[in-house]
């Protein structure tokens, strides 16, 4: 099966909302940045379920080169979708936010 082919299936399930959610931790215990990550992890979601397969299959091969990594009790796509979903999510954001949510907020994409 081809990456190509494995991004179409993966947009399948990311269209059907009620098999997978973001979850995301902070790192320092601060409401704003409790403000900041469910707004970057709103923003992602609804993304998210939207992308299509050519993009995906775009980030997923930027991703690849990038040499990733994956921890060991990561499934390898949910690391991928996990990086897509943070990338996304830092869109909703604006200056000092991005910083903030880059340094101290991580996105899982997580399955149901």
């Amino acid at each position: 099966m081809t990456d190509l082919k494995v991004m179409y299936i993966i947009r399948d399930v990311l269209q059907t909302r009620d098999k997978w959610y973001l979850d995301h931790s902070i790192t320092d215990d601060c409401s704003e940045l409790q403000e900041i990550a469910e707004k970057a992890k709103e923003y992602a979601d609804i993304k998210l379920s939207k992308i299509s397969a050519l993009g995906l299959y775009s980030r997923y091969k930027k991703w690849r080169k990038s040499d990733p990594f994956i921890a060991d009790d990561d499934k390898y796509f949910h690391a991928f979708l996990s990086r897509v979903a943070f990338e996304l999510g830092m869109k909703a954001l604006v200056r000092e936010e991005r910083l903030m949510y880059d340094e101290c907020v991580s996105i899982t994409f997580k399955t149901i």
